[in-house]
């Protein structure tokens, strides 16, 4: 009896287990193909959306940042070509006047009368100033000033004489005196003095070129006392210098 209760009880257990593998096995299959359909459809939404993408460029460290492109240029619209406006002419319709006008007289020909003046004078002028004198003579040009003399020539420093030139001639001079010192030590001799003999017939400037103990000074205050007919070249008195040759001779 128990034997049959547990061969009952084994093979209710075996049909519960083969149906529960049966639901199993469908439940998974199932799942399996649901699986299987959601990643098929998963791929497909993928490979449908398709997204650009755009690389930027990444500077490097350090470095200034690339400055964006400039904007595209407008367009450059040129402005319509000027055209003159023509004027419309209006056509005058020419109208044929009505009356015949009458025959054009010629203008008069006698001269207009003369405008009233004051009484004129026999021989005088048409048009002239009232009080005038009657044929009056022009009156003659100024006379133009003379040309102011020409500024006579500055004289030239003095030359030395040489034998184009008259010398000088001596008009008047004192008597040269020995000095006391010449006199005790008998001197005597020639003496030569180079001087400037001017044009007014004065000496100046003197030197000695050769000299006598005690004389110097006398000799050229004796010539500078002097006057002469100054020197000439082509009867032109010149300033030269002029040199003078004296013999001293002891008074007996």
């Amino acid at each position: 009896m128990f034997e049959e209760v547990t061969k009952r009880e084994g093979g209710r257990r075996a049909a519960r287990r083969s149906v529960w593998l049966v639901l199993s096995t469908a439940v998974q299959i199932a799942l399996g193909a649901g699986l299987v359909l959601s990643v098929s459809l998963a791929r497909r939404e993928v490979d449908q959306k398709v997204v650009d993408v755009k690389f930027l460029r990444v500077a490097a460290p350090g470095s200034a940042p690339a400055a964006p492109p400039p904007p595209p240029a407008a367009p450059k619209t040129e402005p319509p070509p000027h055209r003159p406006k023509v004027l419309k002419r209006r056509s005058m319709a020419m109208v044929q006047p009505k009356a015949i006008p009458t025959e054009l007289k010629p203008p008069d020909p006698s001269p207009p009368p003369p405008e009233e003046a004051g009484e004129g004078v026999e021989g005088g002028v048409v048009g002239g100033v009232a009080g005038g004198v009657v044929d009056a003579p022009a009156p003659p040009p100024e006379p133009t000033p003379p040309p102011p003399p020409p500024a006579p020539p500055k004289p030239a420093g003095p030359v030395h004489f040489d034998g184009t030139m008259a010398a000088p001639v001596k008009i008047e001079a004192p008597a040269l005196a020995y000095t006391e010192q010449a006199l005790a030590h008998e001197v005597q001799g020639t003496m030569v003095v180079e001087c400037t003999v001017k044009m007014d017939g004065s000496v100046t400037d003197c030197r000695i070129l050769k000299g006598l103990p005690f004389m110097d000074k006398a000799v050229i205050e004796n010539l500078e006392r002097a006057r002469f007919k100054p020197a000439t070249q082509a009867g032109r008195p010149l300033d030269v210098r002029y040199t003078f040759t004296i013999k001293l001779t002891l008074p007996n």
